[in-house]
């Protein structure tokens, strides 16, 4: 199979052309929820198609992880008043 970048991301000796596993944290590919980061627990905070290290917006509440008071509790809103086992404000 052809190679010619030679990409291999997660650096075993099998190229990402014919890797099954190219982030190397035995989920396979095709059932990997993020395939070229390595998350073996598939943590997926939304329920979306997209694995919590590769969703640039973990809860799905429209406001991206790095502007949202509460990243992997959905608040649109963005109040500062939810609470569960650990604080967002």
């Amino acid at each position: 199979m052809a190679n010619s970048d030679q990409a291999n991301a997660d650096g075993d000796s099998v190229g990402d052309v014919c890797d099954a596993d190219d982030d190397g944290d035995g989920i396979a590919d095709g059932a990997d929820n993020c395939p070229l980061i390595a998350n073996s627990d598939q943590a997926n905070a939304d329920g979306d198609s997209v694995g919590d290290v590769c969703d640039a917006d973990d809860d799905g509440d429209g406001i991206a992880d790095g502007a949202d008071n509460c990243p992997l509790m959905a608040n649109s809103d963005q109040a500062n008043e939810m609470e569960t086992a650990w604080r967002c404000v």
